[in-house]
């Protein structure tokens, strides 16, 4: 595993020096020491479909670790909709989020809804997830959107 560099302290001058910015953290820094933040999102995910629906990768990372997903404001209670996210398409690859999900408990439209990660995506990955339902709602549906959280490293 590479070690990443740490981040420089300021000196006593540099700390003085508000036009010297080269000590301070700043969103690279921040990026490269592994800060928790959102990695990826799916905008309007459709609950109503069993085909691939790929996230969007926020930012330059090549590794990460999951921390979370959450599902956020669902436009009907979703008393059908299940299925997994996965690294690979098709349902392959790593199981992130289990294959027998389910998003009952987004119920409204200003709900979040936690989702729990499986055993096999506590460990570092690098493929964009993929949403695919196994079971789909039955009926038009879906949330605002799809978030995944964790630690980026640029492995």
């Amino acid at each position: 595993m590479k070690l990443l560099p740490p981040v420089p302290r300021a000196s006593a001058a540099q700390a003085r020096d508000a036009t010297n910015g080269s000590a301070f953290l700043t969103p690279q820094s921040l990026a490269d020491a592994a800060v928790r933040r959102i990695l990826f999102y799916l905008p309007a995910p459709d609950m109503n479909v069993t085909t691939d629906q790929v996230f969007t990768k926020l930012g330059t990372f090549t590794n990460y670790i999951l921390e979370g997903v959450t599902a956020l404001n669902a436009s009907v209670s979703m008393t059908t909709a299940a299925g997994g996210i996965y690294t690979g398409a098709a349902k392959s690859g790593i199981i992130i989020t289990a294959a027998s999900q389910t998003y009952a408990a987004a119920n409204a439209v200003d709900s979040g809804l936690a989702i729990g990660i499986a055993a096999t995506g506590r460990r570092v990955l690098s493929a964009t997830p993929i949403l695919s339902l196994t079971t789909p709602q039955g009926a038009p549906a879906s949330f605002g959107h799809i978030v995944v959280i964790g630690c980026a490293f640029p492995l």
